[in-house]
């Protein structure tokens, strides 16, 4: 709201802090209620589906209309996502599950490495490419201590027709120094051929995993999940304030590959906007001085569309999405 007060003071300004999906989508409501015609946020929910639109998509696509405008950060894991077909590798040793993901395209590897900070927790969502709700393959995620195989912490709900296709997991090192891990999907049940299938995962975490240690397996593209892969919200990537022509490293990127109801490849993100800027909030010592990532980026662009709609309030949505996004 500092950002956007910065850039268009004479807007008038609303909050609404949602705690669930359901609460979010309610809060879109709520403030299209109250007279909102530019609406921005900054949030994720975990179980937004990526291969599909969920409740919060299709309010925002909603919003988006009739001289409104959306506008959501389209998020800082670039450097934190993985996507890729599933390679089936048997698992010869035999128990509960019959194969694993191979991460390798050619040779062997069935674990992606990366070390995890003492003191560093994380949340790790797998999803894959059933529909949502109705989820008939069934993989499980792992967390394993790279020495010696040891799982510390693991993900193995069932998938059996009335599901989401959708496992997380999540993990404090609290050893007392870095710790090399490594993350394994497992197969348990399939109904579908397996070379049909997609794997994607996202390691969310705030303790600089992605822009330090970083991940032996990663794919930027792709990295887009949720409502910031309507086509018809304003998803804004970062640019550092400092490098205002170079998108920054952790910035999502596109595009977003939907499979249902139909598969479409969507070009998100399709605006970008400053971020690492200096707010009063943070010089008082509230919040993080500079604030970086997509959650700064996103309030430059809601800002400009007040300052469109103020001088002309007449603009349709789409005519102000496309002078937005074609100046």
């Amino acid at each position: 709201l500092e950002i956007v007060h910065d850039l268009a003071p004479g807007a008038a300004l609303a909050f609404y802090g949602p705690v669930t999906s359901a609460d979010m989508a309610a809060g879109i409501g709520a403030l299209a209620t109250a007279g909102a015609r530019v609406v921005v946020d900054d949030l994720l929910f975990l179980d937004e589906p990526k291969f599909e639109d969920g409740m919060i998509a299709e309010a925002a696509r909603a919003f988006a209309s009739g001289g409104n405008t959306y506008v959501t950060a389209a998020g800082n894991e670039a450097l934190a996502h993985y996507r890729a077909p599933y390679r089936r590798l048997t698992n010869a040793s035999g128990g509960d599950y019959p194969a694993f993901h191979n991460y390798a395209a050619s040779g062997t590897d069935i674990g992606n490495t990366f070390t995890v900070p003492n003191g560093c927790s994380l949340v790790v969502v797998l999803q894959w490419n059933n529909p949502a709700g109705a989820a008939t393959d069934d993989f499980d995620l792992f967390l394993s201590r790279s020495s010696d195989g040891r799982v510390l912490a693991y993900s193995a709900g069932f998938q059996t027709g009335s599901q989401d296709a959708y496992e997380a997991l999540t993990y404090t090192n609290t050893t007392g120094a870095p710790l090399s891990t490594f993350l394994a999907v497992a197969e348990y049940t399939l109904t579908h051929q397996a070379a049909g299938l997609v794997l994607d995962y996202f390691v969310y975490e705030r303790c600089g995993i992605a822009l330090g240690t970083g991940f032996q397996y990663v794919t930027s593209a792709d990295s887009v999940v949720g409502h910031a892969a309507v086509s018809e919200v304003l998803s804004v990537g970062a640019v550092n304030a400092q490098t205002p022509t170079q998108v920054a490293r952790y910035s999502a990127q596109g595009p977003a590959s939907i499979s249902f109801p139909a598969l479409e490849s969507r070009t998100v993100p399709n605006i970008t906007g400053v971020d690492c800027v200096a707010t009063e909030v943070g010089a008082l010592g509230f919040f993080p001085d500079p604030f970086c990532g997509t959650s700064a980026a996103a309030p430059h662009v809601a800002a400009v569309a007040a300052l469109m709609l103020e001088r002309n309030p007449s603009l349709t949505s789409q005519q102000l999405w496309d002078v937005l996004t074609g100046t």
